[in-house]
């Protein structure tokens, strides 16, 4: 988060995009609903 910080303080593109974030995000909420389902493929 420092390095999300410095860059809109510079206006600069931050290492990780938001985009990558997003994504990883999509597959944890994926794996709980696999939980939730008792271990069912969930499609990301």
């Amino acid at each position: 988060m420092d390095n999300d910080a410095l860059a809109i303080k510079e206006n600069k593109s931050p290492v990780v995009p938001g985009e990558d974030g997003l994504a990883d995000i999509r597959v944890v909420e994926a794996i709980f609903t696999s939980a939730r389902r008792g271990g069912e493929r969930v499609e990301i």
